[in-house]
């Protein structure tokens, strides 16, 4: 057996930041858990039902979006991501999103689904996860030159 699928991972999840105290409580839930105060949803999501299980992502920048209604933040402005702890296990990468894809069911013999370009998992189990710490961050314009890099 592959021992890499209990690996712990670092996986982000980006949200408005009057969500970020109901999550470090209770971790992140699957839509409809009981426990979860959200009472809508976005979507069905691209690549598993958001009602089976929770997305998070393997890069702090790219969930940056979902902390700032997907805008790129503006300079001087903050935002917060929330650092998990995360254990995907066996993932299913899905080749190609389609149709078929959205609010698709969790795939027999798996624990997670990895997006197409492995920028996101869709861990099938909300105790895959466990929060660690808040990061927040201000934008700030790049000055650096090709000179700052040698």
């Amino acid at each position: 057996e592959d021992k890499s699928h209990g690996r712990v991972r670092v996986a982000f999840h980006g949200t408005k930041e009057c969500h970020i105290d109901s999550i470090l409580k209770t971790s992140l839930l699957r839509f409809g858990h009981p426990l979860n105060p959200c009472k809508t949803q976005a979507d069905d999501g691209y690549f598993g039902s958001n009602k089976c299980g929770v997305y998070v992502s393997r890069y702090f920048d790219y969930t940056l979006k979902y902390s700032n209604d997907l805008a790129p933040l503006d300079e001087g402005q903050c935002a917060k991501v929330i650092m998990f702890k995360a254990v995907p296990g066996r993932s299913f990468r899905i080749e190609k999103l389609t149709n078929d894809t959205m609010g698709m069911k969790p795939t027999t013999g798996y624990h997670s689904h990895s997006s197409p370009s492995y920028l996101e998992w869709f861990l099938f189990d909300e105790r895959q996860l466990c929060p660690e710490y808040v990061v927040e961050l201000q934008a700030k314009i790049d000055t650096r030159t090709a000179a700052d890099d040698e």
